[in-house]
């Protein structure tokens, strides 16, 4: 697994602490795991499992297109499901993009309103669509999703002092 990135508004910090998340995420096929805050529709911290696209995401703004991002805070869909949503021109290309980098099939993204932020979780599999629904639908598999996010926020809290202030997985 490619190391982690922390995107803060001017800097990047690799986060040695995912190392605790390989394991639980590797149990239910998850290959990719992102997490961004952001306060009135602005980024204010961005986290990647996958450093190469952290970076470029960061490099070519692409917190300004991405349909995931926008989707959440601006269509207000608690939950979006990759293979649903059909972007095109720029934002495809940021679909298209983040797919090829982390060779992505499939991902869903869950956007979270608490108390004047938004929190969105990303989780990526390299399971194909229709495998990856069929998971989603056995209640096993999504505790085990639920479980590994609160140990993120477990994990994490020290780094992120704002995660246990607005986080109900805290």
């Amino acid at each position: 697994m490619n190391s982690s990135c922390f995107l803060g508004i001017e800097k990047t910090f690799l986060l040695p602490s995912f190392k605790v998340l390989e394991g639980p995420m590797q149990e239910i096929g998850l290959t990719y795991f992102s997490y961004g805050l952001l306060s009135q529709g602005e980024a204010l911290l961005s986290y990647f499992t996958h450093e190469e696209w952290g970076h470029l995401y960061q490099e070519k703004h692409y917190n300004k297109i991405d349909p995931l991002l926008r989707g959440v805070v601006h269509s207000h869909f608690p939950l979006i499901v990759w293979d649903a949503l059909h972007p095109f021109g720029k934002e495809k290309k940021v679909m298209a993009e983040r797919n090829e980098v982390c060779n992505l099939k499939s991902g869903l993204t869950v956007g979270i309103n608490n108390k004047g932020y938004t929190e969105i979780i990303a989780l990526g599999s390299e399971i194909p669509p229709q495998d990856f629904y069929h998971l989603l639908r056995d209640e096993s598999y999504t505790r085990k999703i639920y479980e590994m996010i609160s140990k993120f926020y477990k994990t994490h809290k020290e780094s992120f002092p704002l995660l246990t202030k607005t986080s109900t997985f805290v």
